[in-house]
């Protein structure tokens, strides 16, 4: 039974090391974070154009969380131009080489998880499984969530495509167009109950919680059509609030309005990063909001946690939204298409009636 003890304690120590490195990433993250609010200022965001969002360039499974953010912030940064990133295992499984990549492999965090069969709780039944293998034994009926407790967050290093010698840029990746862009930003404000309004005596963006409404200036008011692409992605993201049950009536000035703020910042980042829209005309950054996030994530690193946490629930709640509106379009498509006769079935009824 000591035995038994001493090794579910010293495992558990081990687990707490590997916490603790997770925790490292985490405050590197904020500083770094922190630096670039101070030294860019408005343009901190500037360059988030990664089309499609960050993913496994093996299993094409996009990045989610924390990881979504340090893949898109590192590679900004480091001026990447892919989305697809590679453990080191994984390139050297494919006969790949990296090229020019000392240095430059981006910390991820993998959630690992005590698996107990059948119930069981005893220290030495338990296998760890990640979150891939633990959502695929769910999946698969093999498991329920019960059977999994946290163990503790692995580290490892992913490298971008941009440094991977053998690997061109996909050719099957969809670019969108600047129509599709706002067709679809579009798309998910009808499928949500999200009132647009343009106001020619408007000179700004914004989005109103009592009417479920963005009220924008014309497109003309805009530097460029990413510039308003890019603003509207912001104030969508303000109006997840209603379909999340997110609170955002904090006044103008308060710590929860500059909260909110920084949720749609990174969540609007993601969103253009998704549809290929370039940030770097973004017009709704203001220095006085920055400099008070800079302020919170530097009293608590975890500020920027959370903001990231709610980020990434808004982002995939505008993705999928978007995408249930085009679908639904494309379906009423093709019915139309169905029902309406072909010119050239047209004529052959024609050319049976005589």
């Amino acid at each position: 039974m000591k035995q038994a003890q001493c090794v579910q304690q010293c495992e558990k120590e081990v687990c707490n090391v590997k916490n603790d490195k997770a925790e490292v990433v985490k405050q590197q993250l904020a500083e770094r974070f922190v630096n670039c609010l101070d030294e860019k200022q408005v343009e901190w965001s500037k360059g988030w154009k990664s089309i499609g969002g960050a993913c496994n360039g093996i299993s094409n499974r996009k990045y989610s969380g924390i990881n979504r953010f340090l893949l898109t912030f590192y590679s900004q940064e480091e001026k990447y131009e892919g989305n697809r990133f590679y453990t080191f295992n994984q390139i050297k499984d494919k006969g790949y080489h990296l090229e020019n990549a000392k240095g430059k492999g981006i910390p991820v965090i993998y959630p690992m998880f005590n698996y107990f069969k059948d119930g069981s709780t005893e220290f030495s039944d338990r296998k760890i499984v990640g979150v891939a293998k633990k959502s695929e034994m769910i999946r698969n009926r093999e498991a329920t969530e019960s059977n999994f407790k946290w163990a503790y967050a692995s580290v490892k290093y992913v490298f971008s495509e941009d440094l991977v010698k053998e690997i061109v840029k996909d050719p099957q990746q969809h670019v969108y167009s600047d129509d599709e862009k706002l067709k679809f930003l579009k798309g998910f404000m009808k499928e949500t109950g999200v009132d647009f309004f343009q106001s020619k005596i408007n000179v700004r963006c914004y989005y109103v919680p009592s009417e479920h409404r963005i009220v924008s200036p014309p497109d003309n008011h805009f530097y460029s059509k990413e510039a308003m692409l890019s603003t509207l992605a912001h104030e969508i993201a303000h109006s997840t609030s209603k379909g999340l049950d997110r609170e955002v009536s904090g006044e103008f000035g308060s710590e929860e309005y500059a909260k909110e703020e920084l949720r749609a910042e990174i969540a609007s980042a993601y969103i253009c990063a998704e549809l290929g829209i370039d940030t770097s005309m973004n017009e709704n950054n203001n220095v006085a909001y920055i400099q008070s996030w800079s302020t919170a994530i530097k009293d608590n690193y975890k500020y920027l946690e959370d903001a990231i946490k709610d980020a990434d629930k808004i982002c995939n709640y505008v993705i999928e939204k978007g995408e249930v509106y085009q679908n639904k379009s494309l379906n009423k498509q093709l019915q139309k298409e169905y029902q309406t006769p072909s010119k050239e079935h047209k004529e052959k009824e024609s050319e049976r009636d005589l």
